[in-house]
């Protein structure tokens, strides 16, 4: 993977828009380069740019959070963007985040990532577009994910040197980091737990077969006879109780048909009491059938002609009386037209004048309204041009005012390049000067790094000299140290004997187990006895349901007996009706025999002499409402059987589920009475009332034990991992005194290099001495020509400042003076220019004045010559009110003439009208007269003493139709209750003929109470007689499952056993080691071949002894093994630096890897090993790298010739200049 070219924009203090070109030539030729800069300018922000492109996070700061702590503040928008190379092709990616409305306040939206394929440049082909799968795309086409990256491409600043100087204990868990080992860390402690959860399961089986106990053959075989003797002593019972109940039933039917025969006899006597009472009715009845009669043939035709006569009368008298004022109305009519006729004929005249004048007023406004437009026409010109004029002359004084302001600026201008006439040299000789300048301040700052580096060399010196002190005071303190921890191993070790009292963990964690165990078994049968009260309270509603459904039956079956029989008895009364009716319709079909018969006569049928049927048939209407009747009593009753039927299903269908359900309640009670009988048994309980109680005291003992035994395990854990601790501990002081001692010797060797270092620095620091008091001497005076003070190496930046300031002021006030110029030329012309306008314009304005004034006297002239015909008047308005008034008058005129008209013709209907009613008034008087007679003969032929009589006699519809239907319903239901009457006295006889018992309600109540208590306890004892047998095959199938168990869990542990010796650990280090020290020893392969490349002295080698412990080879002193301990601060770097490139280039066996930046300090290098640390990058970079070096260190800029400077400005705001770098600072 290559990078070529890094675009953002508002990340951290690199405000603004950023490009980085690293395809240029310049960084293929020289192949590495540097990014340099103080700290803290944002040097690592470009490869936090080059992080967040690819995968959206930085090393520093991680996944970019709603947070984004990486976008510059006040700023609305950043984004990444990264183009690279890879085998697979060319690639660009690109993440970007805004606020809302790009604004520094707005809300952070959700930021954007996206990966282009750029192989083809025209059709550009995205590859991916959402934020979380495109790190994962990027991976698939680089080959490397965030953490490969970071560890082949990137390597982060002190990382390596740390891990360098750590202990073996210290480095595992950075080289784990690092190398990605965590894996088999977690995969020792998984072992472990799985070894540890095995054990437990095995365990809890065993415990598991040791509860468990069964039956033998004779007990089951006992238990088996007892069932099937109570089950059969069952079934009699249950026999007995079904024959009582029907006993039961038979007495309750019979009960409720004598009450039934008594209420019958009551409503017959109730009947009769009504017939008596509506004798007076019936006779009203007979009156009111007559009066009816009367009715509706005579009197209601006498009444409508006594009406009729009535309203012809009042009629004729009404029509009289308008008669006169009619006459009067068309009198007035006349009179009116007349009037209306002559003022509109007067009107027509003077309308016909008036129009001629309003001809002339139309033409003199319109010509008026054009004489007043062209007046205002000629009044607006003249304005304008008024105004025209007085601008010019605003304009002319504004342009004077500014061409004075701008000669006096010139003034001003011209007198300061006089006054600094010398500053213009300085456009010649600031090149120069600013050269020299650079040189004193580049010696300036040789000098303080050579006195910084003498104050090193002494303080290195006094830290040498404090450190010998110090590594003899370490091993003093150290001896004594392992002295004490040893009295500490023997003083913890007699402890953890004493707390034991010759228990072992293993034993106490298993007793815990079984407590556990005993505690879950009590909370379940704390769990059965609530179960055992629930059951027993569901037993208790069961019973109250079937007492109360089998009463129910009781008293449905008597009804239903009774229903039957009364159907029976109306099916017989139906065929007697039918009989009857039958044999009169034979009689009625006989028509001609009957008319042949004669009294005295025998009839050739019968024989008989008397024929009452001879000539009247016996009606049979009676005979059609018994039948009726008797059949909607028998839909009745059969609904009421069917209704009847359904209730006895339910109710035995209902006891039936419930004789199931308390079976099978029962059954489950007798069960869990067992299991909690066997509980008992097994945790020495006595199943009485007090055994809640019992097994309150027996879990609280319990739960107190049980954390007992939880803390001591927990204490000889603490002291096993105290003795370990100090195990390991006094072997790593053991060692760390084997270290001080081979530290002192070489302590003792640095003390001497250090003085030979410290004169040398001394020498070099006077020759810069000797040089920058010559440059300063040349400068000083070069800057007199310039009225500058001799210098000091602290102004030098502000001189360079000053000058440049004076050369930038001296071009500025001369560019000035030839603007300011050409602005005074310029007002001039405008000037003259509005001179000519003015003149113009006041021409013009004289001329229009004058046509204005003839234009208003001709619009005076026609004002005065209208008002004289027409005044002020509107003409249109006036025409207007001229044909309202027209209309009025024809329309009055038509209105009176159409009065006139209808007056006329209301007189002559008037006068038709009374003459048709004198002649009806005639004719209905004759039949008036005429019906009253026959009124009065029909009044005595029926009775009636006279009109009065007639109308209190006579009754509406509606009443005769209700006493009607009153006679009929007393006659149906006399008839319905004596046959009611004799269908309850026959069912009587027949039930009484059965004779069930002779036992009472009363007493069979109490036997079946008996049977059932008896039935109760014959399913208790099956039920738990079932129960037991049915516990103990449970049992013996679950002693089958958990002997399968435990063989298969013993294969299981001794597997997990294995694999425990090999690799597992409660700590996970048996297996991290083993893994970590074959990385590690690539690791340490690949930085040798790094150091042979810096230098042939060193080379790095793995303790045999301890696998991640680190030793160097110092083939100077004759291949001496010494420590990474003693190495000096460049040794260490060196050492450190080849470490990193080691690890990359392990990271990328897999992968190309052409580009790598290192974050690396560099500041503790001489100029030796900072050469020496160049020369090795610089031969990764012959083999195709592109190594870029982050570094605040000045002495690298004469090392590195292609560089990108990252400046700090104010504000906390920097900049990025050098090759392939462009872009600003603005806000966008």
């Amino acid at each position: 993977m290559r990078i070529l070219k890094l675009h953002f924009k508002n990340l951290n203090s690199l405000l603004g828009e950023w490009t980085i070109d690293f395809s240029l030539p310049e960084f293929a030729e020289q192949g590495i380069f540097a990014i340099t800069g103080p700290t803290g300018a944002g040097k690592s922000t470009i490869l936090d740019a080059i992080c967040l492109a690819l995968y959206g996070q930085t090393p520093r700061l991680g996944k970019i959070t709603s947070q984004n702590e990486i976008m510059s503040r006040q700023s609305g928008e950043c984004f990444a963007s990264l183009e690279f190379k890879t085998n697979a092709g060319h690639y660009r990616t690109l993440w970007s985040q805004i606020r809302a409305r790009k604004k520094a306040a707005g809300n952070l939206q959700t930021a954007q990532h996206v990966i282009e394929d750029l192989r083809d440049a025209e059709n550009k082909l995205t590859l991916e577009d959402k934020l979380s799968k495109v790190p994962t795309k990027v991976s698939e086409v680089t080959g490397m994910d965030f953490e490969h990256f970071t560890r082949a491409m990137l390597l982060a600043q002190g990382g390596f040197a740390k891990f360098l100087q750590s202990s073996a204990d210290e480095r595992s868990p950075i080289l784990e980091k690092i190398t990605g080992t965590e894996i088999y860390s977690a995969i020792s402690k998984k072992v472990h737990e799985h070894k540890t959860t095995e054990e437990n399961k095995l365990g809890l089986l065993e415990q598991q077969l040791q509860g468990i106990k069964l039956f033998d053959a004779s007990e089951i075989a006992q238990l088996s006879a007892q069932l099937d003797e109570l089950e059969r002593q069952l079934a009699l019972t249950v026999q007995q109780k079904t024959a009582s109940e029907q006993q039961q039933l038979w007495l309750t039917t019979l009960q409720t048909l004598h009450q039934e025969l008594a209420q019958l006899i009551e409503q017959q006597s109730e009947l009769h009491t009504q017939q008596q009472h509506f004798a007076t009715q019936e006779a009203a009845l007979d009156w009111a059938h007559k009066a009816s009669a009367i009715n509706s043939e005579v009197y209601i035709g006498l009444a409508q002609l006594r009406i009729q006569l009535e309203q012809l009368t009042a009629n004729i008298a009404n029509n009289q009386q308008q008669l006169p004022q009619v006459e009067q109305r068309l009198a007035d009519f006349n009179t009116e037209l007349l009037n209306d006729s002559q003022e509109f004929n007067q009107y027509k005249v003077t309308f016909a004048a008036n129009l001629q004048i309003l001809q002339q007023v139309r033409r003199l406004d319109t010509q008026i309204e054009t004489s007043h437009a062209q007046v205002a026409k000629v009044v607006k010109t003249v304005s304008e041009a008024q105004h025209n004029l007085e601008s010019l002359e605003g304009k002319a004084t504004q342009l004077a005012t500014q061409s004075n302001h701008h000669q006096r600026q010139l003034a001003e201008v011209n007198n300061y390049l006089l006054q600094h006439s010398h500053d213009a040299r300085l456009l010649v000789d600031l090149s120069g000067i600013t050269e020299r300048l650079d040189s004193l301040q580049s010696l300036a700052a040789k000098r303080q790094n050579d006195q910084l580096r003498q104050q090193q060399a002494q303080l290195h010196a006094e830290q040498i000299e404090q450190e010998l002190a110090g590594l003899n005071q370490q091993q003093h303190s150290l001896e004594q140290t392992i002295a004490t921890q040893q009295n500490q191993f023997s003083e913890l070790s007699q402890a953890q004997t004493q707390l034991a009292n010759g228990q072992t963990i293993l034993g106490l964690t298993q007793e815990r187990a079984m407590l556990q165990a005993q505690h879950t078994e009590l909370q379940n049968l704390a769990k059965l006895l609530n179960e055992t009260t629930n059951l027993a309270q569901q037993a208790l509603d069961l019973d109250n349901t079937l007492i109360h459904e089998n009463k129910l039956l009781v008293e449905i079956e008597p009804q239903i007996m009774q229903t039957v029989q009364y159907l029976a008895e109306l099916e017989e009364l139906l065929n007697s009706l039918n009989a009857q009716q039958l044999l009169l319709s034979k009689v009625a079909d006989l028509t001609r025999e009957r008319e042949n018969l004669k009294f005295n006569h025998p009839c050739p049928l019968c024989g008989a002499l008397e024929h009452p049927y001879a000539s009247n048939l016996p009606h049979n209407d009676e005979l059609e409402q018994q039948i009726t009747a008797a059949k909607l009593r028998q839909t009745q009753s059969l609904a009421r059987q069917q209704q009847l039927n359904h209730q006895q299903t339910k109710s035995s269908t209902l006891i039936e589920q419930v004789l199931k359900q308390q079976a099978q309640v029962r059954l489950s009670l007798s069960e869990l009475n067992q299991q909690v009988e066997l509980l008992c048994a097994k945790h020495a309980l006595v199943p009485n009332d007090d055994l809640s109680t019992q097994l309150v005291e027996k879990l609280h003992a319990l739960e107190q034990q049980i954390p007992a035994h939880g803390r001591l395990i927990e204490q000889l854990h603490a002291y096993e991992q105290q003795l370990n601790q100090l195990k390991i501990e006094q072997q790593q002081l053991v060692e760390q005194l084997q270290t001080l001692k081979i530290a002192l010797s070489q302590s003792s060797a640095n003390q001497t290099a250090s003085s030979a270092q410290l004169v040398q620095i001394q020498q070099e620091l006077a020759q810069t001495d000797k040089l920058l008091m010559q440059a300063s001497q040349q400068l000083s005076t070069e800057l007199c020509a310039y009225s500058i003070e001799p210098i000091s190496l602290a102004q030098i930046g502000v001189i360079k400042q000053q000058l440049q300031q004076r050369v930038t002021n001296w071009q500025a006030q001369q560019q000035q003076a030839e603007q300011l110029q050409l602005v005074i030329n310029q007002f001039a012309n405008e000037v003259q220019q509005n001179v000519v306008l003015q003149e113009n314009i006041t021409q013009t304005l004289q001329q229009t004045r004058l046509e204005l004034e003839h234009l208003q006297h001709e619009l005076s002239a026609l004002v005065s010559k209208r008002h004289e015909l027409f005044a002020d008047k509107e003409a249109n308005q006036e025409q207007a009110n001229w044909q309202t008034r027209w209309e009025l008058l024809e329309s009055n005129y038509q209105i009176t003439q159409s009065n006139y008209t209808q007056a006329r013709q209301e007189l002559v209907t008037l006068q038709s009208l009374l003459a048709n009613q004198a002649e009806q008034f005639q004719s209905l008087q004759a039949q008036c007269q005429q019906t009253e007679a026959n009124f009065q003969h029909s009044l005595m032929a029926q009775g009636f003493s006279d009109e009065l009589d007639f109308k209190a006699k006579l009754l509406s519809r509606e009443i005769i139709a209700e006493i009607q239907q009153r006679a009929n319903r007393l006659q149906q239901t006399a008839i319905e209750l004596n046959t009611q009457q004799q269908l309850i006295k026959a069912r009587i006889s027949s039930e009484e003929n059965k004779a069930l018992t002779t036992l009472s309600l009363a007493e069979l109540a109490a036997q079946l109470t008996q049977l059932a208590q008896t039935i109760d306890n014959y399913t208790q004892q099956i039920g738990a007689y079932g129960l037991q047998l049915k516990l103990n095959e449970q049992a013996q199938q679950q002693q089958a499952e958990i002997i399968a168990r435990h063989s298969q869990q013993k294969i299981i542990n001794q597997r997990w056993g294995n694999l425990h010796k090999l690799i597992g650990s409660a700590d996970g280090k048996k297996f991290r080691n083993f893994a970590q020290g074959l990385t590690f020893e690539m690791v340490v392969k690949h930085a040798n071949q790094q150091l042979l490349n810096m230098s042939d002295r060193y080379l790095l080698m793995r303790d045999k002894e301890a696998p991640l412990e680190l030793n160097v080879v110092d083939n100077y002193q004759g291949g001496e093994i010494r420590s990474t301990k003693n190495l000096s601060g460049g040794e260490s770097f060196v050492i450190s630096l080849a470490l990193a490139l080691g690890l990359s280039k392990l990271s990328s066996n897999k992968v190309q890897v052409d580009s790598l930046f290192l974050d690396e300090g560099f500041g503790t290098l001489d100029e030796d090993a900072l050469q020496t640390a160049l020369n090795a990058l610089d031969s990764l970079q012959r083999d195709g790298k592109l190594i870029g070096i982050i570094s605040h260190v000045g002495a690298l800029k004469e090392q590195i010739n292609l560089q990108i400077q990252v400046e700090p400005l104010s504000g906390g705001v920097s900049r990025i200049s050098g090759v392939g770098c462009n872009g600003n600072n603005e806000r966008k």
